[in-house]
């Protein structure tokens, strides 16, 4: 069903939600995520969308969950699909545009996007430089048959961190979309709802805007805070300005604590929406992020939720566990595989950190040889590089507690991109190591994942091989994934105990390493391409992936506190 179809029904006055996902990496999240689809269906979700990965990255996954989703919610509920024009293939966007244009494809919602800058990429095909091209070309290709909208940004936009957005400026490109056919506007995220009711005023008093764009057809995008890191950088790549009532109430907290975090997320989030409520606003879309036990209360305490939620099933093996908040805790990259928040949080797939528009960062360095970029990991594992192409904050604090071990394994160019310490029952509350409730106990087992030249990573293989307490995983950007574990063992490296219950966080196996491998590589490959192409930099960085392996080992003991260390003699 179309967008439009309903929208055009409802009243000004009447209240609805609606839900944003990204396409897990793996197939058991795709079966949790419809599970939790369908709860939030059953609270009276309007209609659902789904992300687009970066260049089209997550394609065939996207179009999957957008598929699978618009069987299980049914025909009342529409299924929106973003879709992005730069940095892809026209055959990719084609091929998408023909499959889901079957009367049978379940998906009549289209919201068109830009995406990254484009890429100073030699074979970039100029018909695609923003969105209002993408509506245009959809348009003319296939008419009336989807529902379009469009991004519209509360606060502005600009790809420059250094330059300041001009919403006025973004208010004109917004009616170029929509005079190009789009049918309704979805925001950026934002926390100040001073900041988005001027901007639904600048589009109700606009000629090009007001007399097409009514309030049924402007959904604000909110999220819900899941950490502080998250709200962080949500923020920032967004261009979303803080109040200062909510950082000061944050500066209270311990943002380390995910679950203060979340409760403060709520209340703050129940506080803005039924500010914008007064004002008249009454339709709102939620950027899940694939979770649902914040969003379910947000709900529940607006009004929003049409229906009392439906109690979500027990965990098989657990008394207590329920589906709603199993992978609440940590969520994310290495979250259970099975966890539909499994990946990276935002769903929008593996990129390039750290760069300037789309441009290499000079602090990196002028990267010339191996020798070079084992610099510039230890320039962050020192935190003198805070942001790099492989993550974009300092490391965490535990990390400190093996920063030399982690130095010397730069130091012989095995790269080091993920690491923990062990522990062995830190105190839940402790400042380094703990998480999640107070009076709990906090178990680790220590693990470090690298990227390693072939021919040191058969050396290094020979040795893990002979401890009984080592685990190995590793993989070629082509070849098959080597292991000495068994493929359906998920190997627990991080876990809390509160009396009889038990939360694991952090989980290494087989189908999770396969993303990560692919992730991995996807981003060496992006970050090549900010050069030119047969420029040294390209071609050294050419070389790190046809010959480097990744590799990711942990030992499986939390009292043997240096025993990987030991092993890897570092």
């Amino acid at each position: 069903m179309k967008l439009s179809q309903i929208e055009s029904k409802e009243s000004k006055d009447s209240k609805s939600f609606s839900v944003e996902f990204f396409p897990p990496s793996t197939d058991a999240g795709f079966n949790n995520l419809i599970s939790r689809a369908q709860r939030l269906q059953a609270m009276g979700a309007k209609f659902v969308s789904i992300t687009w990965g970066a260049g089209g990255t997550s394609a065939e996954r996207s179009v999957k969950l957008a598929q699978r989703l618009a069987t299980a919610l049914g025909s009342s509920v529409p299924i929106v699909l973003h879709l992005t024009c730069t940095n892809m293939s026209k055959k990719v966007l084609d091929e998408t545009l023909k499959l889901i244009s079957a009367p049978d494809s379940g998906i009549d919602n289209i919201l068109a996007l830009r995406g990254d800058k484009p890429r100073n990429d030699y074979n970039f095909d100029n018909e695609f430089v923003w969105a209002v091209d993408l509506v245009k070309y959809i348009k003319q290709q296939y008419g009336d048959r989807f529902c379009v909208g469009v991004a519209g940004y509360a606060e502005g936009f600009t790809d420059s961190p250094t330059q300041i957005p001009d919403v006025q400026k973004d208010i004109e490109y917004l009616a170029d979309k929509v005079e190009a056919g789009a049918e309704f506007v979805m925001t950026q995220m934002f926390y100040d709802p001073g900041k988005f009711e001027a901007y639904a005023e600048k589009i109700r008093s606009h000629p090009r805007l007001g007399p097409k764009i009514a309030d049924n057809f402007l959904f604000p995008g909110l999220m819900p805070l899941v950490s502080y890191r998250t709200f962080v950088r949500s923020a920032e790549l967004s261009h979303a300005s803080i109040p200062i009532s909510v950082l000061q109430k944050i500066k209270k907290l311990d943002v380390h604590d995910d679950e203060q975090i979340k409760a403060y997320g709520v209340e703050m989030m129940t506080e803005l929406i039924e500010d914008l409520m007064e004002h008249g606003v009454n339709k709102f879309h939620f950027f899940s992020l694939n979770l649902e036990k914040s969003l379910t209360q947000i709900l529940t305490k607006t009004g929003l939720a049409t229906h009392a939620p439906i109690p979500s099933p027990l965990m098989p093996g657990s008394p207590t566990l329920r589906a709603i908040d199993w992978d609440e805790f940590t969520n994310g990259r290495y979250t259970d595989p099975n966890s539909a928040a499994f990946g990276e949080i935002d769903g929008y797939g593996p990129v390039v950190h750290g760069t300037l528009g789309n441009e290499p960062n000079p602090r990196w360095g002028d990267l010339q040889t191996l020798n070079d970029i084992s610099k510039m990991f230890i320039r962050h594992i020192t935190n003198e590089l805070p942001v790099f192409p492989f993550g974009d904050e300092p490391l965490s604090a535990e990390t400190a507690l093996i920063q030399e071990e982690l130095i010397n394994l730069n130091v012989r160019g095995q790269w080091t991109l993920s690491s923990q310490p062990a522990a062995n029952g830190c105190s839940s509350s402790d400042k380094i190591i703990g998480w999640g409730p107070p009076n709990g106990k906090i178990y680790q087992h220590a693990y470090v994942e690298c990227l390693v030249d072939r021919k040191d990573w058969a050396d290094l293989k020979e040795r893990v091989s002979k401890d009984e307490n080592a685990t190995y995983y590793a993989a070629s950007v082509t070849g098959e994934i080597d292991s000495n574990c068994n493929k359906a063992v998920r190997n627990v490296v991080t876990w809390g105990v509160w009396g009889d219950s038990r939360a694991d966080t952090t989980i290494i196996a087989y189908e999770s390493f396969a993303v990560w491998r692919d992730e991995t590589f996807a981003v060496l490959n992006s970050w090549k391409q900010l050069y030119k192409p047969d420029s040294k930099t390209y071609n050294l960085l050419a070389e790190v992936v046809k010959d480097r392996v990744l590799v990711t080992i942990l030992y499986k003991s939390s009292e043997k506190e240096n025993g990987l260390w030991q092993l890897l003699g570092v």
